[in-house]
């Protein structure tokens, strides 16, 4: 399963509500536990994998390459499995 979700603010921080926080905080970060909670017992009896993807690095596109190539190698070393030996 692979999910995704964001919205991002832009602006000087102090113009920034609470409002606007929390609508922040509740689709990058909250959103995302919901249907990982659903279907939790679903990828683990199928030895399946969960990812999340984010945008944390688009406004800084030189970062977010080397951290790609990191996920991209973290399955063959077994890193995000319960049993990195089956």
């Amino acid at each position: 399963m692979v999910h995704n979700a964001a919205v991002g603010w832009y602006g000087p921080p102090a113009q920034q509500s609470p409002d606007a926080i929390d609508e922040l905080l509740a689709i990058n970060l909250r959103a995302p536990i919901a249907p990982t909670h659903a279907l939790l017992p679903r990828p683990t009896a199928a030895r399946g994998v969960i990812a999340r993807v984010n945008s944390v690095h688009a406004a800084l596109p030189t970062r977010a390459s080397p951290s790609t190539r990191q996920c991209g190698r973290w399955p063959w070393r077994g890193i995000g499995r319960d049993d990195p030996s089956a």
